[in-house]
């Protein structure tokens, strides 16, 4: 599977991140972890996990 990553120019506090990993929760909802060499993100979502997905940069988890 490969990772991308795609800055959006005209905002630079944003990324959009592809092809998550997607993982089961206790509760049956869906864990969408999205990352890269330097961002980590995660989304919770109640069915699949959206292919791509844009967030803040500050809201990393590392």
């Amino acid at each position: 599977m490969t990772q991308r990553c795609l800055l959006n120019p005209w905002r630079f506090r944003q990324i959009t991140m592809t092809n998550p990993q997607e993982e089961q929760t206790e509760n049956g909802k869906t864990l969408c972890v999205y990352e890269n060499s330097q961002y980590v993100f995660t989304y919770v979502t109640k069915g699949k996990c959206p292919y791509a997905k844009t967030f803040n940069t500050e809201d990393s988890e590392e």
